[in-house]
């Protein structure tokens, strides 16, 4: 028994713990970019520039919006999420862990933008009601390509399969 206990333990310290920092870590990047960079920048899209630029953006304007380096730092894991989404083409669904809707808006930090359930951010429109007003395909659409209606949408493109954002569009209902 104490053996079983020792190997779920590393297993927990070793993977699974790790990555819920790092979710953590992107959720307050979220915020972060929500309430430090769209306030002064109009929300812009992260895509707006490559993972380089980024690196140097990041450190620059860190002082100019009087930012920690461990802020600085989640600013960083909230973009790297967002620019890996060109690995995600057309509608082919990715061989990924499955996550329910929920867990999805906490990994990809939905509330940093959007108020769900009347907390988060309003950089992007509240998400109460968001099925009812577009219908479920037009909100899996908008995940899945955020400008199709609004060219100059700041929302993010995540890596997300047609399968995730199904998911994220029942947990919206």
């Amino acid at each position: 028994m104490n053996i079983l206990f020792s190997v779920v333990l590393a297993l927990f310290v070793t993977v699974l713990a790790p990555l819920s920092v790092a979710d953590e870590a992107v959720a307050e990047g979220a915020r972060i970019f929500n309430q430090n960079c769209s306030r002064c920048h109009n929300a812009r899209p992260a895509q707006e520039f490559h993972q380089e630029e980024w690196s140097v953006i990041v450190p620059h304007m860190r002082e100019k919006a009087h930012m920690s380096g461990k802020e600085a730092k989640k600013l960083e894991a909230f973009i790297a999420v967002t620019l890996t989404a060109d690995k995600v083409t057309g509608s082919q669904d990715l061989p990924t862990e499955e996550l329910g809707g929920v867990a999805l808006m906490q990994k990809f930090a939905c509330a940093g933008c959007h108020r769900i359930n009347g907390t988060g951010g309003a950089v992007g429109p509240a998400l109460k009601g968001v099925v009812a007003r577009m219908g479920r395909e037009g909100v899996i659409r908008k995940i899945l390509e955020p400008t199709f209606n609004n060219p100059s949408s700041s929302m993010p493109r995540f890596p997300l399969s047609e399968t995730d954002a199904a998911a994220l569009a029942d947990a919206l209902e």
